[in-house]
């Protein structure tokens, strides 16, 4: 962790971010005695110190029932939340509700049918709160297309996983539904890739790929020569692997797909690990334990590496009993992979794959202007500029994230040479890079009329943004305020409710002296209610903003346009209005002179707006990203 005595690092590095470099354990339901599935914060608490102990982080995946689908939005709402409390918790996943097969499921995780559409999209919209990748199985019997499905998901930054086919599929149909789902993937336009559940496993294969008990284990080196690995290539993977295996290991050759490999050593053997990683590259491949909670949901027995589940008088695999240091002894001293390599798999792979917030996959920048860009004399320091200019051209994307409108901010746009879309007004506006209107949200003139009532109640000053004006019923210190923050100057109106009913307005802003707003806070949310919103950017100042509207909702805007997920921003900010911009960037910054409810949301805390604080945070992300850059780098130079 660094210390702030060093003027060019950050001044405090959160342990969140302090651990970005340790392996991923991808598909865990619980462990020990946690049980993710119970959908209970205090699971995930418990599994976040286990997680610390162990030195690993990790996705957590859960079953769902149907009828427990409000639970689960309710268990994520509250995840997301608390998710920069459970440092080591990346990120939630959903095992089913569509599953050809249950195998190792517990029984009381199958859906009475197959979810709807209406279903579906409330899964989706879970993205948004934390949700990486939902398993289903392109053969289930499905009420909604498997073509629909996936673009559902990826609509809302969710990777879809292939698995549970069943080992009795049919092949050729299976097959062609996978493709349907790799089509949506190969043209959908984001960043996100499916992945598989287990590569080999529940599925139709021609091959033996495990020798799991002593017996079996007999036979592993005869078989192995019969099934000669070597000799697999692109050209015969249909027959000698079958269409099912063969269509997922394509798709990873053609950049579509990632595999999900157990190295456990039970669920696919170390060989048959070893030559899919030759034929596809380290770069599609992932790592995943499946690890479980021994007495969660079910009793599971324990044998040899595997958890078992009783299954109509027969033992079915449910999940494994080992976690992320066998696979890291697998890859190192029985597949003899580099670190570097080892890294790609078990680090790299998982944060690029599933867009997790990790500063080697930040793409893109947003960064508050107000306290935050400019200096408290309201300059652009000369090395922050330099700063952001070099992160462009490192390939970074800026853009900006204020509630002044773009015409206030154009200097700075021209400065900088920003020529993507930003966030403005608070978020009521996303313009592109040209000015062109991208999204707009307006107050209802019957929450407007309420705050112009309360503010001439209290004898509060009042202004109100339109789209091309800043309006006022008074003129005087408090509302020409605006003019320093480069605004035109307000234009008096002789009643504001005759505006709000007679055109939308962005936001209004009320005024007043600092305790009098802070003691007035209260009365005015109740006053507005559920239809818009309340936040403070300036002390002294309230925003009421349409309830849609926020500076997150609005980084979410320009991410979809341009093709990113809310892991690959990182967002640099000072105030409350920033918290929802944290909330949708996978990386919070906030300078040393932030409010305090920004900062205990920060991932990372650098120097103050006065001392070259975005400087420093760009300093440092561009400093990770390129000792990832070095991990990854092969013996020959290359990268892998």
């Amino acid at each position: 962790m660094w210390g702030g005595k060093q003027k060019t690092r950050p001044s405090y590095v959160a342990p969140w971010l302090d651990r970005w470099s340790l392996p991923i354990d991808i598909h865990c339901h619980g462990l020990d005695s946690h049980d993710v599935s119970s959908l209970q914060l205090r699971v995930l608490e418990d599994i976040n110190t286990a997680l610390e102990a162990r030195g690993h982080r990790a996705i957590v995946t859960a079953y769902l029932q149907g009828d427990t689908l409000a639970d689960f939005e309710h268990f994520m709402r509250r995840f997301s939340a608390q998710r920069r409390s459970l440092p080591n918790i990346l990120g939630v996943a959903l095992e089913g509700p569509l599953l050809a097969r249950t195998g190792g499921i517990p029984e009381g995780s199958k859906w009475a049918r197959p979810p709807n559409h209406s279903e579906w999209c409330r899964i989706g919209a879970l993205g948004a709160l934390g949700l990486t990748y939902v398993v289903f199985s392109p053969n289930a019997d499905s009420a909604v297309g498997m073509a629909e499905i996936t673009k559902v998901l990826l609509d809302n930054g969710i990777a879809p996983a292939l698995g549970h086919f069943g080992k009795d599929a049919d092949p050729g149909f299976t097959a062609k539904r996978i493709q349907q789902v790799l089509s949506v993937v190969s043209t959908h336009g984001c960043t996100r890739r499916a992945i598989t559940d287990h590569l080999f496993n529940d599925m139709p294969v021609n091959i033996s790929y495990a020798w799991r008990d002593p017996a079996a284990r007999k036979r592993r080196r005869a078989e192995l020569e019969a099934i000669d690995l070597k000799s697999l290539s692109f050209a015969n993977l249909d027959a000698r692997l079958g269409p099912v295996p063969a269509t997922l290991i394509r798709g990873a050759r053609d950049g579509m797909l990632t595999l999900c490999l157990n190295f456990d050593g039970r669920h696919v053997d170390p060989s048959v690990c070893q030559r899919v990683v030759e034929m596809v590259g380290a770069r599609n491949i992932l790592a995943m334990t499946d690890s479980a909670a021994v007495g969660g949901r079910e009793q599971l027995i324990e044998h040899d590496g595997l958890l078992y589940a009783e299954k109509d008088g027969q033992r079915v695999v449910a999940a494994s009993a080992t976690g992320m240091d066998r696979q890291l002894r697998t890859l190192r001293d029985e597949l003899g992979l580099e670190a570097n390599v080892v890294h790609q798999i078990t680090v790299a792979n998982p944060a690029r794959t599933l867009a997790l917030p990790e500063p080697s996959q930040v793409r893109l920048i947003a960064v508050d202007v107000d306290g935050t860009l400019l200096n408290s004399k309201g300059q652009l320091a000369a090395r922050t500029t330099s700063a952001l200019r070099q992160a462009m051209e490192a390939g970074l994307q800026v853009v900006l994230a204020t509630g002044r409108t773009r015409r206030a901010v154009a200097e700075i746009l021209d400065r900088l040479e920003l020529k993507l879309p930003g966030v403005f007004v608070q978020g009521t506006l996303v313009q592109d890079g040209d000015g062109s209107i991208l999204t707009k949200h307006v107050l209802p003139p019957e929450a407007s009329n309420r705050v112009i009532d309360f503010a001439r109640s209290l004898g509060f000053d009042l202004v109100a943004f339109s789209q091309t004006e800043i309006l006022t019923e008074a003129l005087n210190q408090n509302t020409r305020r605006f003019m320093d923050y480069n605004e035109p100057a307000p234009k008096r109106v002789g009643s504001l409710r005759d505006i709000s009913e007679g055109r939308g307005l962005l936001k209004l802003i009320l005024l007043g002296d600092i305790e009098a707003i802070g003691r007035a806070r209260p009365s005015l949310e109740a006053c507005v209610g559920a239809q818009a919103s309340v936040v403070q950017a300036v002390p002294g100042m309230l925003d009421i903003l349409p309830r849609e509207s926020s500076k997150g909702a609005g980084l979410a805007t320009v991410l979809s346009r341009l093709g990113l997920v809310r892991g690959q921003a990182m967002a640099i900010g000072d105030a409350e209005n920033d918290i929802e911009l944290f909330a949708n960037a996978g990386i919070g910054v906030a300078v040393a002179n932030a409010e305090p409810r920004l900062l205990e949301k920060a991932d990372l805390v650098v120097s103050s707006n006065d001392n070259d604080g975005v400087a420093e945070a760009l300093d440092w992300l561009v400093m990770q990203k390129a000792h990832t850059a070095q991990q990854m780098r092969a013996p020959d130079g290359k990268i892998n």
